[in-house]
């Protein structure tokens, strides 16, 4: 439902830029704030540390309140929906989330730390790098999202993975491993930012838009939750290696079905 608000309340052509600054800032948010609370951890003791985390939170969450309570949607006429519809246009709406190869890429610390024995600290160091080339893919897929459109950063995003696994496939250095963290990373950065939107640009009426966001986000809560999973299975069954080359398998397909079967309204 935040999308759709913010596609009523922001001009359509200051969406991308807006979505890019906004995602920006909360990758660098999300590094500050990792930052913050490892430091509290580290110098006040339990369970002070915690007591002041809970209120440093409640707080932003009220000022976070405070601003959204004073945001003015237009109103908008809503009319019956028929929902037939909605599952006319399923196979549009799926595909834009059907690169499942990127479940892959949950196993990576574990893989890092079987195939190159990395530390707790190395471990910690790829998440930072995960936020870190994030913050600055909101920045880059802002800019294609402005000059092209929501699905053209989708389709590039979707080709990224393709090197981030094969980073992973031969990785046999610690440099490799960053490779593919900040390729992921940029990648899934498009993603975020991207996925709702290109949703709403595929639907046809302002007052379908909600219900196929939602439409959208129940389909694929059956994948993000038995995914990674399946890849865990398979893993075990086989090896790490053949999981990731099927990775790139369904990563090609979802790229090909975003490609030349997903359709923007014009």
């Amino acid at each position: 439902m935040w999308i759709s608000l913010i596609t009523k309340v922001i001009p359509h052509d200051h969406q991308a830029r807006f979505f890019g600054v906004r995602y920006s800032l909360c990758g660098a948010a999300e590094i500050l704030g990792s930052f913050a609370a490892s430091m509290i951890f580290k110098f006040v003791p339990y369970p002070t540390n915690y007591g002041i985390i809970f209120v440093i939170v409640f707080i932003l969450l009220m000022v976070s309140y405070y601003f959204m309570s004073n945001v003015y949607e237009l109103p908008t006429q809503v009319k019956k929906i028929r929902q037939t519809g909605y599952f006319s246009r399923i196979k549009e709406i799926s595909t834009v989330a059907i690169i499942l190869g990127k479940a892959g890429f949950s196993f990576q610390v574990i893989y890092a730390k079987v195939k190159l024995g990395i530390s707790s600290e190395q471990a910690a160091f790829i998440a930072t790098g995960i936020f870190i080339s994030q913050t600055a893919g909101y920045i880059f897929w802002s800019y294609i999202n402005t000059k092209f459109n929501y699905k053209k950063s989708i389709e590039m995003s979707s080709l990224l993975f393709i090197p981030a696994i094969v980073a992973m496939l031969l990785m046999d250095n610690i440099f490799m491993l960053y490779v593919s963290v900040a390729l992921f990373g940029f990648a899934q950065s498009a993603r975020n930012s991207g996925e709702n939107n290109l949703v709403i640009a595929i639907c046809p009426r302002e007052q379908d838009k909600p219900a196929y966001v939602g439409l959208r986000n129940t389909l694929l809560g059956p994948f993000f939750a038995f995914v990674p999973l399946l890849a865990g299975v398979a893993a075990d069954i086989f090896n790490y290696e053949i999981m990731f080359m099927g990775s790139i398998i369904f990563v090609v397909i979802g790229y090909i079905l975003m490609k030349f079967f997903v359709k923007l309204e014009k």
